[in-house]
């Protein structure tokens, strides 16, 4: 598990060409929201594709990934047809929403 942040806090490593910073120059944007109150436990792939979005944009980033998938991949479309992915449109409700309950 990694510590995320709620609301993002996007650390600035390179400039505006990609090219890395040195150690002195890389600074957080939104560093205000670097405190314990603003983490939750996250699992890496997680942590990692939230990026800085803040929770409810991911969440409806993730909430559509079906939608856009259908619409991009004709092989998702199959394999739905087929009954190999099975669509939930369940509404998006993260673990720690769930107050710690394994539903």
């Amino acid at each position: 598990m990694q510590a995320d942040h709620i609301k993002p806090v996007t650390r600035l490593t390179t400039d505006p060409w990609g090219k890395p910073l040195p150690a002195a120059d890389r600074r957080f944007i939104n560093p205000e929201n670097n405190v314990v109150d603003n983490m939750m436990p996250a699992c890496a792939q997680c942590n990692n594709s939230k990026g800085g979005y803040n929770l409810e944009e991911w969440r409806a980033l993730i909430q559509r990934a079906n939608e856009v998938l259908a619409r991009e991949k004709p092989i998702f479309r199959a394999a739905v047809r087929l009954g190999t992915i099975k669509v939930d449109t369940n509404p998006i409700v993260f673990y720690f929403e769930k107050g710690g309950s394994n539903d």
